[in-house]
């Protein structure tokens, strides 16, 4: 009797232990996960806004976000394609190459163009050949935060950044999916191709949506 409740003493024991040690290593994990959510605030020109910019893993894929600050909404809108121009302070290149990739939201009305830049740029002399519009915005990081953010993205997206003087830039689908990163002076044609190729599997989706709709309304019908 006494060996049979040393038995079940011990047995409890290593339960409790096992039970215990994954909770942990559960609580390990979740915490892991957090802290490699880094959050970035840039301030917007125009409205004197501040946003945060953040990734977001999701079954497998990496999400951009921007949360306005005063209200904690994910301001990134579903339905239109982003690019993220990323300009480093000393860069000499970015302006001229955003004259040619703002040209693009003028042809393509999915297109929002979001500018994130180290310090203020004078736009002056390139003020005439950008157009504005609600779709494209200028943001200033904020605290001298602007390194830590590009390394957060070269260490996110697993990519190397040869040159951190030059433009660098991120094309995100309309799920807020990054989908290509770019670096240094991109022709305005390189952008029209790949983005051409998201709203082609846009509409590819749409339409298997409706012959899916309509596929599933003809068999209930077909019941009734």
């Amino acid at each position: 009797m006494v060996i049979k409740n040393t038995l079940y003493c011990m047995v409890f024991l290593i339960v409790l232990v096992f039970v215990y040690g994954c909770d942990s290593n559960n609580t390990k994990e979740k915490s892991s996960d957090t802290s490699q959510q880094e959050g970035y605030f840039f301030k917007d020109e125009v409205s004197q806004s501040f946003f945060e910019f953040m990734l977001q893993k999701n079954k497998g894929d990496i999400e951009l976000l921007m949360y306005d600050k005063a209200n904690h909404n994910n301001t990134l809108q579903r339905g239109y394609i982003k690019i993220i121009a990323i300009f480093p302070h000393e860069c000499t290149l970015c302006l001229p190459v955003l004259t040619h990739i703002n040209r693009l939201s003028s042809q393509i009305t999915q297109l929002q163009i979001i500018v994130l830049s180290e310090k203020e740029i004078q736009m002056k002399m390139y003020q005439d050949f950008l157009i504005v519009s609600d779709t494209f915005h200028k943001l200033i990081a904020t605290n001298d935060t602007f390194p830590l953010f590009v390394d957060y993205l070269k260490r996110s997206l697993n990519i190397e950044i040869q040159d951190f003087t030059a433009p660098f830039f991120l094309l995100v689908d309309n799920n807020n999916k990054i989908v290509r990163s770019y670096e240094g002076p991109i022709l305005e044609e390189v952008f029209e191709i790949d983005i051409g190729e998201i709203i082609y599997n846009m509409e590819k989706n749409k339409q298997n949506f409706k012959h899916n709709k309509q596929d599933s309304m003809t068999i209930d019908n077909k019941k009734s």
